[in-house]
């Protein structure tokens, strides 16, 4: 998908929300990949954040139900900010980077002072230091067995 405004360097689709919990339970099944959970109000910061890593691949929910809107590519960060500000309604992601990029690249765009590959499953927290879980994360976690 793409469109006026979106950048040129992004990805936008569709996907069934049994196809994305499918992916995200065998992510996490085979620990293969950081699995981060981001509420509505960090959407922009934490995608343009996130974004920085070219790996990454995010999937947008807003409404619980239907369809997820995916992102990558080198501008998905932006993609994904610009999105939610327009949907105009609260917007849940996850973030999903392979293990394949280092864990110490992953807490240097978050801010975070150490993370390991062993922590694979993240909630990012708000401000006043409640999570959102997605629930297509829920799901797929259950999928998953963990």
């Amino acid at each position: 998908m793409s469109g006026p405004g979106l950048p040129q360097g992004a990805t936008l689709g569709y996907m069934p929300r049994a196809q994305a919990i499918a992916r995200l339970a065998a992510h996490r099944a085979e620990r293969d990949a950081y699995l981060i959970a981001i509420p509505p109000s960090l959407i922009a910061p934490a995608a343009l954040s996130l974004g920085l890593i070219r790996e990454c691949v995010f999937y947008l929910d807003s409404a619980g139900t239907g369809d997820l809107v995916t992102a990558h590519g080198p501008d998905a960060g932006t993609a994904v900010a610009l999105t939610a500000a327009l949907a105009g309604i609260p917007v849940v992601a996850v973030a999903v980077i392979p293990k394949t990029v280092a864990a110490v690249a992953v807490c240097a765009v978050l801010g975070e002072p150490d993370m390991d590959d062993d922590r694979d499953l993240r909630a990012l927290l708000q401000d006043d230091e409640s999570t959102v879980w997605p629930r297509f994360l829920l799901d797929a976690l259950a999928g998953a067995g963990t």
